[in-house]
């Protein structure tokens, strides 16, 4: 398991130069933002909260993710094996819906603001289940970790492209960098 500062020794260790670390350290966080979206077993996760009957929007109070990068699916659970997913909408199709007269299961919903807004307002409270790609925080002290830099095989990706962007942008030898 390694530490962001493990990660830049060894990518610096590879490099035989000591002078970049703060480029370096820049990259690595560069790096994790390029591949945070990309799907992998590590980054995609599911997080759930229960409704309110006639509550519109929920939030991290209402124990909402909050670190969503994005969503891939919205489901409600109706019973325990009944379930139906929401339709994504925007924010503005929410607000021109929004009615405190009309309430029933939720089938639509939007997220905005790092909040979840359904249409209708629940008429009951529901379990609603969050398939999304988690985000992260940049790393900056030496001791910090995540998902990127304690699994092995995103750990290499992550220093592959460090060490690509090193010799393309930093060190200026373009034929080095295309070896990664």
């Amino acid at each position: 398991m390694s530490t962001y500062a493990q990660v830049a020794a060894n990518i610096a260790d590879k490099l035989v130069n000591t002078d970049f670390s703060s480029q370096v350290n820049d990259e690595i966080n560069r790096a994790i933002a390029f591949y945070a979206s990309e799907s992998f077993y590590f980054n995609e996760t599911t997080g759930t909260f229960n409704t309110v009957a006639g509550q519109k929007s929920y939030g991290s109070a209402d124990s909402v993710p909050t670190n969503i990068k994005q969503i891939d699916s919205v489901k409600l659970t109706i019973s325990s094996n009944n379930f139906t997913y929401l339709d994504s909408v925007s924010y503005k199709e929410t607000e021109e819906e929004d009615s405190s007269s009309t309430r029933g299961q939720p089938r639509k919903y939007s997220y905005y603001t790092q909040k979840f807004f359904l249409y209708p307002l629940p008429d009951a409270a529901y379990t609603v289940t969050v398939s999304y790609k988690k985000s992260y925080t940049d790393l900056s002290a030496g001791s910090d970790s995540n998902d990127f830099t304690t699994i092995t095989l995103a750990k290499d990706l992550i220093e592959a492209r460090v060490m690509k962007n090193m010799y393309a942008v930093w060190l200026d030898d373009i034929n080095r960098a295309k070896t990664f």
